[in-house]
């Protein structure tokens, strides 16, 4: 009895190992499935069979930091040019910080014409594949790929104080940015030192396809920067010189 009773009991073991490596691969495969996860296996479904939307502004950014109030005086400028009314002004942040930016936009008065979106969602998703305009002050998660037809404001080269050792040797080490330089059709720079500091930290020399657009703006006039930004980026054909 003792016996049959020990071989029933590594045949339950047997049943429950194959059952527990069942529900591991199905919990695998159905993960793609999560709200996160979905969201970045529908990218590359909006990719391939969604149009760009040519009157699409995607902004994304955090709300504190160097380039929030450059990122919100150009939200501000886009709502408010009469030019950028019929454009589509959509602005990602995480999670927790969108109600903070709906609160912002609500007292500036800027609710009607800017949609808040959460990073990381599947709206999220579907804007960063079809926007014709995308401006972010770091870089797009690590699967976005520049579609032809895109167009890419990269903010970085503003974000970070280059006359920082400590910065400098931090920021070299992100591949994802590094990418994001390589991806951009422009770089904001304020000045000619971060440039350089871009150009060398992240290995762009001969690569990167993007141009280097040096503002020479106030670093706290974020309201003219926004202005030319808006007038030429959005509304006009950057300067290639």
């Amino acid at each position: 009895m003792m016996l049959l009773s020990v071989e029933r009991g590594k045949e339950l073991n047997a049943l429950l190992c194959k059952i527990k490596d069942k529900l591991k691969k199905a919990w695998k495969e159905g993960s793609a499935f999560l709200p996160g996860n979905y969201g970045k296996t529908s990218y590359f479904r909006y990719r391939e069979t969604c149009r760009i939307q040519e009157k699409m502004i995607l902004l994304e950014g955090e709300t504190s930091g160097k380039t929030a109030g450059m990122l919100s005086e150009i939200a501000e400028e886009l709502s408010r040019n009469p030019l950028c009314r019929e454009y589509e002004i959509i602005y990602a942040v995480e999670k927790k910080e969108c109600a903070l930016l709906r609160n912002f936009l609500r007292k500036q008065g800027m609710d009607g014409r800017i949609e808040v979106i959460e990073k990381d969602s599947v709206t999220y998703y579907k804007k960063l594949a079809t926007a014709k305009y995308l401006v972010t002050d770091s870089a797009f998660v690590h699967i976005f790929t520049k579609r032809e037809g895109q167009m890419y404001l990269n903010l970085s080269g503003c974000r970070f104080d280059w006359n920082e050792e400590e910065k400098k040797s931090e920021v070299n080490k992100d591949w994802n940015e590094q990418k994001g330089f390589f991806d951009a059709d422009y770089i904001l720079c304020p000045d000619e030192t971060a440039m350089k500091h871009v150009i060398n930290g992240y290995g762009l020399q001969n690569f990167a396809k993007g141009k280097i657009w040096i503002t020479n703006v106030a670093e706290d006039d974020n309201k003219k920067l926004a202005r030319i930004l808006c007038e030429n980026f959005i509304l006009g054909e950057t300067s290639s010189d």
